[in-house]
């Protein structure tokens, strides 16, 4: 015989196994505001043609490769805007607690969940089962599922959020690109190294039209100049290298201010602490010489466009005993 129907309170991996086993039925209603990465691997799900999934779908919070793997996977995604919840409702128990589907939320590699920081509430009551299907009846009632033709936008939402996503890091740029820190990827964050060209007077012009702040004798130009087929957006972050016959000098991290006639004048201000990391003179010339040798492999070049911060730190995981520390 079956015992007492119950509650039970769960958090960490006993939240995630209450959660994939709620869901290992015949029904699948979830109805959870943000989603991330293999969102079906990470619930243990192998069949979602009975799914229905309610999310913020349009928040900036979801991820699109999510939602293409459970349209795919024949799922039924709903768009509730405002959504908050965290439900996941089976056909005889149910999870509600504060786990989105994401690696905080979920994936065992999550840093939050090991700490203990979602939980949850695991129960088989008849009377709570049949008043969350009928909620989530009613949550659902008069919308339509969304088509993959939504995630065009999903995408640029999504990159928006990611790239002024909260930081969780500090110390040094250098010691976060050796480690390749997560909070580099998706920024609005590049580097570029280049050779030191005077800019024309038409440009010098532009810029003193644009801010007649005097620039100080010695110091950088505070802005790039012929510069449209690097495609660089206000507010990115440009880690700085320039070269000068065989000397090489790391000019710092710089704010894009304005993107003038697509990029022909880019005014510049100089960035302390990018992303809320240092970078010291001791760092700068660490960088400085890891450069110098990756122009010399030739997997740098002075003609290049700015790259990804993220693909810089893995060039400098390819020197391997050599990396800068």
């Amino acid at each position: 015989m079956g015992g007492k129907a119950k509650g039970q309170f769960l958090h960490g991996s006993a939240l995630t196994e209450a959660i994939c086993a709620v869901l290992s039925g015949e029904r699948k209603d979830i109805a959870v505001a943000f989603w991330g990465a293999e969102p079906l691997k990470r619930l243990g799900i192998k069949d979602a043609a009975k799914m229905r999934v309610a999310c913020d779908l349009y928040s900036g919070a979801c991820n699109p490769g999510a939602i293409k793997d459970l349209l795919d996977g024949g799922a039924r995604v709903f768009d509730v805007p405002g959504l908050h919840a965290k439900v996941y409702l089976g056909s005889t128990a149910m999870v509600v607690g504060s786990a989105n589907v994401s690696a905080n939320g979920l994936g065992e590699e999550g840093v939050e969940i090991s700490d203990g920081l979602e939980a949850g509430v695991r129960s088989d009551r008849p009377v709570d089962v049949r008043q969350a299907k009928d909620w989530f009846t009613t949550l659902l009632s008069g919308r339509k599922p969304v088509g993959r033709g939504a995630l065009p936008e999903l995408k640029r939402l999504w990159n928006l959020r990611r790239r002024g996503r909260p930081r969780r890091s500090s110390g040094s740029l250098l010691d976060a690109m050796h480690r390749r820190d997560p909070m580099l990827r998706d920024r609005s964050f590049k580097m570029v190294v280049y050779a030191v060209e005077d800019p024309p007077s038409c440009v010098e012009e532009a810029y003193k039209a644009y801010d007649p702040t005097p620039i100080k004798s010695g110091d950088p130009y505070p802005y790039f100049w012929d510069a449209r087929v690097w495609k660089l957006r206000q507010d990115e972050l440009v880690l700085c290298f320039e070269s000068e016959g065989r000397s090489l000098t790391c000019e710092g991290v710089w704010r894009v201010r304005d993107v003038i006639d697509r990029g022909s004048l880019v005014p510049l201000a100089h960035e302390k602490q990018p992303l809320g990391l240092k970078l010291g003179a001791r760092d700068r010339t660490l960088l400085t010489n890891a450069v110098l040798a990756l122009l010399a492999q030739k997997k740098l070049n002075l003609r290049m466009a700015p790259i990804k911060i993220e693909a810089f730190a893995n060039l400098l995981a390819t020197r391997g005993k050599n990396t800068p520390k």
